[in-house]
């Protein structure tokens, strides 16, 4: 009788830590880049012909789609389970040619393989996208972007750009990230703008 017990018992305590460790691993998460530009603003006749917007490149370590923390000066983690509904590059290459078509002050605002003639050419990177978590108590989200015109004939039309945002959070949860990071990348393309329009 007890050496029948025993590997019904066996079975069981696998067939339940096989439960548990389903159980353990969370669910990913998908989320999407918001940034919508305010209508109020827009201008009412262009200032401006044709631009291109090319795609955003970015930094090695955002060309993953996962939410990315900063735990220490040195060590940044990935997030497996939260991750964007595209990588940032695409993400923030849609909203920056969305927000300026919006703006009103271009003719048109083209995507970088557009065959059409453009006056000028915006080059973007995405330098850094992270929650900040160094200070527990006070996290962070943080954005980093660079741009700089390129007239038709290949040369710089006006000098490079720099925009940072930090959002403070209440805490560092996934949605609250997200939302900061929108309220970052807002603040950042109204920057753009403004320095355009100058």
């Amino acid at each position: 009788m007890i050496t029948l017990l025993r590997p019904l018992t066996f079975a069981a305590a696998l067939l339940l830590a096989g439960c548990s460790l389903q159980s353990a691993a969370p669910e990913k998460t998908i989320y999407q880049f918001g940034a919508e530009r305010p209508s109020s603003a827009t201008a009412t006749s262009p200032r401006f012909g044709s631009v291109r917007v090319a795609d955003f490149r970015v930094t090695q370590a955002n060309r993953s789609s996962s939410l990315l923390y900063r735990e220490t000066d040195q060590r940044f983690v990935a997030d497996p389970y939260r991750q964007f509904i595209a990588p940032p590059a695409i993400l923030l290459t849609e909203r920056c040619r969305a927000w300026l078509a919006s703006s009103g002050l271009f003719r048109n605002v083209l995507p970088s393989g557009a065959l059409l003639a453009t006056d000028a050419t915006l080059e973007t990177e995405l330098v850094e996208l992270y929650t900040d978590v160094r200070d527990p108590k006070h996290p962070a989200a943080v954005l980093s972007l660079r741009a700089w015109l390129v007239d038709a004939k290949g040369g710089a039309a006006m000098p490079e750009w720099r925009f940072s945002q930090r959002v403070p959070l209440t805490n560092a949860d996934a949605g609250s990230v997200v939302a900061g990071l929108d309220q970052a990348l807002s603040a950042a393309l109204a920057d753009l703008e403004k320095a355009l329009s100058r």
